[in-house]
């Protein structure tokens, strides 16, 4: 049987496993980004379709308001109350809203066939449930003074951290190539031959080689290999960066859009 070790003097090993860690840690965030992504979009599309099923309510209300508007403009028409040019501009409103109606509903069927597509259903469409008049109740303000450190907690910034970690390991790995390698070799044997003294201690035979090999003639393709490692490593700085920066980005409009939307209700 033989046997090799090198030492790991310079931590060279240490970082490759320092590495694949930080590489599963990263595939597992990015696991939990798909998840979430999902999650968010299915409840996206549910708030989706119930906005489109409120307008299409509102437009067959403003059909009906129309219609009683026309044919009352046409009896006073007809007594000669009225003008043509009001019982045309009447008609052209109702014209108008029933022609929004077909858009809403092929909007509503499209996001329920996406809703059905993510629940994995065969794709179809239903007539709009009807709502309360009064659907709305008011949300909690947001609570003032969250910190920032929640953000920590969104799977996206973790997986851009792990893979930063990984970069950063791997620069290490770099670095140690620069270093002597120092191996162990070991072999060992038995002269007994026969069966009962074969697994004595005093009939083994060891062999313990060092042998240290310096990287000398391929000394400038290392370097450039740890150069460019440590231009990946500040790639992946900028990336993490843009992610947590696109992180407060989300965070901010999403208040911001909160805000607006609640006034333009009001």
């Amino acid at each position: 049987a033989g046997a090799a070790y090198e030492w790991d003097l310079w931590g060279k090993w240490s970082r490759s496993h320092e590495a694949a860690r930080a590489d599963l840690a990263a595939s597992i965030e990015n696991r939990n980004t798909i998840i979430q992504s999902v999650i968010a979009e299915t409840a996206s599309i549910y708030f989706q379709i119930e906005a489109t099923e409120r307008r299409i309510q509102i437009s067959e209300d403003l059909i009906d308001s129309y219609g009683r508007s026309v044919r009352t403009i046409e009896s006073r028409y007809k007594r000669g109350l009225t003008n043509a040019l009001d019982l045309t501009q009447a008609q052209r409103s109702l014209a108008n809203a029933e022609s929004v109606l077909p858009q809403y509903r092929q909007e509503l069927g499209a996001l329920q066939h996406r809703l059905a597509v993510i629940l994995g259903k065969y794709p179809e469409s239903a007539p709009p449930r009807k709502q309360p008049e009064e659907y709305f109740t008011r949300l909690a303000p947001v609570p003032p003074g969250l910190p920032s450190e929640l953000l920590e907690s969104r799977p996206d910034v973790r997986a851009a951290e792990e893979r930063l970690r990984a970069l950063n390991a791997r620069y290490g790995v770099a670095v140690g190539d620069l270093f002597p390698r120092i191996t162990l070799t070991g072999s060992y044997g038995y002269t007994s031959g026969e069966l009962d003294g074969l697994f004595r201690p005093d009939q083994m035979l060891w062999n313990l080689m060092a042998g240290i090999t310096q990287p000398i003639f391929n000394y400038q393709t290392l370097m450039t290999e740890k150069d460019a490692a440590r231009a990946r490593y500040e790639q992946g700085l900028t990336d993490y960066a843009r992610t947590v920066l696109g992180a407060f980005s989300e965070v901010e409009t999403a208040l911001l859009t909160r805000r607006e939307q609640l006034e333009r209700r009001q």
